[in-house]
């Protein structure tokens, strides 16, 4: 799958600092997130979901899922976050994405939560929960109203999304927001 990176100059999680032009490889946000739980047990072998996968099934119906990653169109992540601590999962963050239907993703890295931020590991679980939900929610509102999301994709994906509305394609239809879950402690 091919997908695009573009931005400003800045470091990036993959550490290099400047611009990235072009890149044929999955996303590296947070991978390890994004793998399901596998147990062998006297040759039973069992798949464990995924925490985004344990959130209601209405709200995984309205996600879209690419290179391991669920996204969520804007107006939902505030649902997606309530849902998470509803169902005692610890919210991680997220990015902002354009997803082009031709499987081309558009990540605006700097437009991210990390609720994680400066948390102790040893936070009991049950207050990892509320605490990541609580700063989910008040960095996704302080995002909303920080920045124009549309006009951040603009000025990094021009010529990918000025191709996509040329052809028809509504910039609101395709412009979602990654979000990352994690289990507690079994």
């Amino acid at each position: 799958m091919m997908e695009w990176f573009f931005g400003r100059p800045a470091l990036s999680r993959t550490g290099y600092a400047g611009r990235v032009r072009r890149r044929f490889a999955p996303s590296l946000t947070r991978p390890a997130a994004r793998n399901h739980a596998v147990h062998a047990i006297d040759g039973v072998v069992t798949i464990m979901a995924t925490a985004e996968e344990q959130l209601p099934a209405g709200l995984l119906q309205g996600s879209s899922l690419r290179g391991g990653e669920y996204a969520w169109p804007i107006e939902d992540i505030p649902k997606v976050i309530e849902a998470a601590r509803l169902e005692n999962l610890a919210s991680v963050g997220g990015q902002l994405q354009f997803r082009i239907p031709d499987g081309g993703t558009c990540e605006c890295y700097w437009i991210e939560i990390d609720p994680t931020a400066g948390l102790s590991p040893d936070l009991p679980w049950a207050e990892r929960v509320s605490l990541t939900a609580e700063r989910s929610l008040a960095a996704f509102q302080n995002l909303r109203s920080q920045f124009d999301f549309i006009e951040e994709g603009r000025k990094a994906f021009a010529s990918h999304l000025d191709k996509y509305e040329a052809e028809g394609g509504d910039l609101n239809q395709v412009m979602c927001f990654v979000w990352y879950l994690e289990n507690g402690p079994n």
